[in-house]
């Protein structure tokens, strides 16, 4: 499960608003800050209905990937019999956005391979990624996506 929630990432996108006067406010990205997986659903790439459901149980909900300003992540993993605070792991992510598609790539500090992740939907309070890297789970000769739900 930490590697999954790992791999599967997070993304932001950033507004900027302006008025007719031309008045800009600070680039935010909405990915800033601390995020906790609920749910894992590989989706049918054939027909687009949910082939299997996970929720995230135990120690797990206690998980968070927090994404700074700075494009830099500390993913905390929880475990034990307390749920204690067991490991961490840090990086840096960068977010492509563009018309067609939201991708995030995520490095891992010591790593050389780069993860890219599709962001399908991020909103203030929730988060929808998956991996590039599809699998054909239920044999039916089309790849077929695990989207991973995330929320603040």
């Amino acid at each position: 499960m930490k590697k999954l929630f790992i791999l599967l990432a997070i993304a932001g996108i950033g507004l900027n608003s302006c008025s007719k006067e031309e008045i800009t406010e600070e680039y935010t990205p909405l990915i800033a800050g601390k995020w906790k997986m609920s749910k894992i659903a590989v989706i049918s790439g054939k027909d687009g209905h949910v082939l299997s459901s996970t929720t995230v149980e135990g120690c797990d909900l206690n998980n968070t990937f927090e994404f700074k300003n700075d494009n830099t992540f500390v993913f905390t993993y929880y475990g034990g019999g307390n749920c204690e605070s067991s490991s961490t792991e840090d990086g840096s992510y960068d977010y492509v956005n563009s018309t067609s598609i939201n991708k995030l790539y995520i490095k891992f500090t010591g790593d050389t391979e780069v993860d890219e992740s599709i962001v399908q939907k991020l909103t203030e309070l929730e988060l929808q990624t998956y991996s590039t890297e599809m699998t054909d789970h239920n044999n039916d000769g089309v790849l077929d996506k695990e989207v991973v739900y995330m929320h603040r």
